[in-house]
């Protein structure tokens, strides 16, 4: 029986990545009408920043100015990775959470909420901290902060695209995409595709040989979850008897 139909098992998709994400989400949504579906695809996202997202890598959080914060005050606060950065949109994004803070003497998490926005230009963070009215939080400097959504998503299939924008250098990006593996919750189903070539990214460049390189890293260590999306082998053309020309290779 396939084990989508157990049950227990949450057989919801998230597609969690970068701009190409949600459109490739969409076309398996296409085919698999009666799932649910979570776009979690932010333009120009990095695969560090990605992961803070999908709970791989973790994200902290020190206090702009001061280290408390008193009752529900929103507070700007510094990231250690701008994990829901994008340079596509200048729109707020909200995203509830929770960290680790001192009250009364007491190491307690709270619930708050991290707000992202863009004033002049700059890329702003602030936090919110769900508490009574005069309660004072002590926060100290790299506070770990846990979205909600590593929680939320952590049992579903997951499609994992990432590494687009690393593409420049690509070293050590295994091993954040190793750490996203991990925090999906077993039986882990899920799939990860291949870095895309840009259109001035042909064979002969330095870029080519580094992301062929990467990919065939990928697809030795994941041979039964990596999807390619690279030329088509000469055995495809071959089954639907296309001749190739070179901008095809």
């Amino acid at each position: 029986m396939n084990s989508d139909f157990n049950i227990g098992i949450n057989t919801s998709w998230l597609g969690i990545g970068d701009s190409l994400t949600n459109g490739m989400l969409g076309a398996i949504a296409n085919l698999l009408p009666q799932k649910q579906f979570y776009y979690e695809g932010i333009g120009g996202q990095t695969a560090q920043q990605i992961a803070c997202r999908q709970g791989g890598s973790s994200v902290y959080l020190s206090l702009a100015s001061g280290t408390t914060i008193t009752g529900a005050t929103e507070t700007i606060v510094i990231p250690t990775i701008q994990l829901y950065s994008t340079p596509a949109s200048s729109n707020d994004i909200y995203k509830s959470g929770k960290m680790l803070v001192t009250q009364s003497g007491q190491n307690v998490w709270v619930p708050g909420v991290l707000r992202r926005y863009v004033v002049s230009s700059a890329e702003t963070y602030s936090l919110r901290i769900v508490q009574q009215g005069g309660t004072v939080s002590t926060v100290s400097a790299n506070t770990q902060f846990i979205p909600d959504d590593v929680g939320n998503y952590r049992d579903m299939i997951q499609l994992l695209v990432m590494g687009r924008n690393n593409s420049s250098n690509l070293t050590g990006i295994e091993k954040v995409i190793q750490g996203c593996v991990e925090r999906i919750a077993n039986p882990r189903r899920y799939f990860i595709v291949g870095v895309l070539n840009n259109t001035n990214e042909g064979i002969g460049t330095a870029a080519y040989t580094r992301i062929k390189t990467f990919n065939t890293l990928l697809q030795s260590t994941y041979p039964d979850n990596y999807i390619s999306f690279g030329p088509p082998s000469q055995a495809e053309m071959d089954a639907i008897f296309y001749t190739p020309s070179s901008q095809d290779l």
